[in-house]
């Protein structure tokens, strides 16, 4: 089983390079663009909940804190959207 956890850590850690990549190549091709932090939000998002669920246990925690987190992160993505 530890090794399975393992692939899994370097799946996940691959995967959020990945997405700094995308959003990297997203803040240089289309600042210019009115919409784009959408794009931005939308990732950091689920690099959040990448990194909430592999590296900080959430997924074995209580179903009740699971739900907080999302929404946490639901009620942080309003209030930045209701700013811009």
């Amino acid at each position: 089983m530890s090794h399975l956890n393992n692939i899994s850590l370097k799946t996940t850690w691959v995967l959020l390079m990945l997405l700094v990549i995308i959003m990297s190549v997203f803040a240089l091709k289309f600042n210019t663009h009115s919409n784009f932090w959408f794009v931005i939000l939308g990732l950091s998002g689920l690099k959040f909940l990448l990194v909430a669920f592999q590296f900080m246990e959430m997924k074995s925690a209580n179903g009740f804190w699971k739900v907080l987190l999302v929404l946490y992160l639901i009620i942080f993505a309003v209030i930045i959207v209701s700013i811009k």
